[in-house]
């Protein structure tokens, strides 16, 4: 898929604008992710927004097995993400469904964990699809989003849905935004249950590209969609409307 194709069609991010000057514009687009409104009036420059505080990455204590079940033994050293924020189409309320999110790194490779859980598990959407093919309005999907440059406007996206398909992806706030042409290598496991459904995923360490062999900070966000009534996106960082960056709301982690 070229890359011009992607950002016009395969993106993951929904549009968020302001409640003011671009209200009517904003749309909830099938597949976009981190499409920004373009209202100068209502947006703000990179400089001006505070960065969120840090959060401490420690190391596995023990294998992480990625088959979709979360093992507590195999996470009970990961920092865990249990604040999370409805951001559309809410703003930064408190979502109606409880998700739970892991992150633990080893020598090689970054995990995520994420659990996801539903009040009518039957209603979890997802198609059996090939790698990229997901949208945002008809899949249950969480994932990952990584700076690691520490840039505050480029980073890395990895998603998978409740059956297991993939969607990675690469985004520049300050270039062309969402772009998933490029495919990594990178090993996900997903399970439907009777409480919801979970994911695992590893991320090989070769398959990013950073700054030193220990990188100071980066930046990470967990995500989760959550498609009923209407499309529901929740993340583990609050998005404000009224910023023109959206890889500068992420959160920080130290300790890789």
């Amino acid at each position: 898929m070229s890359s011009s194709r992607a950002c016009a069609s395969s993106r993951i991010f929904a549009e968020w604008a302001s409640a003011s000057a671009c209200s009517m514009r904003k749309r909830e687009r099938s597949a976009s992710i981190s499409a920004r409104c373009a209202c100068a009036a209502d947006s703000r420059s990179l400089a001006t927004v505070s960065f969120p505080r840090a959060d401490s990455i420690e190391p596995a204590g023990s294998p992480v097995q990625i088959d979709g079940v979360i093992n507590e033994s195999e996470w009970a050293h990961a920092t865990r993400y249990e604040t999370w924020y409805e951001t559309n189409p809410g703003h930064n309320i408190t979502p109606a469904v409880k998700t739970v999110g892991w992150v633990t790194y080893d020598s090689r490779s970054l995990y995520f964990a994420v659990e996801s859980t539903d009040p009518n598990p039957k209603a979890i959407s997802g198609r059996y699809a090939d790698h990229d093919q997901i949208s945002g309005n008809t899949d249950d999907y969480v994932g990952v989003l990584l700076d690691t440059r520490n840039d505050g406007k480029s980073g890395y996206l990895f998603l998978v849905t409740a059956r297991g398909v993939q969607y990675d992806a690469v985004t520049d706030d300050a270039g062309s935004g969402e772009d998933n042409s490029p495919d990594f290598f990178w090993d996900t496991a997903a399970k439907v249950h009777a409480t919801g459904w979970s994911a695992e995923a590893r991320i090989p360490f070769s398959s990013l590209r950073y700054d030193g062999a220990s990188p100071e900070q980066w930046g990470l966000m967990l995500y989760r969609n959550y498609p009923r009534d209407r499309r529901y996106q929740m993340f583990t960082n609050k998005l404000p409307r009224d910023v023109n960056c959206f890889v500068c709301n992420w959160g920080k982690v130290t300790g890789l």
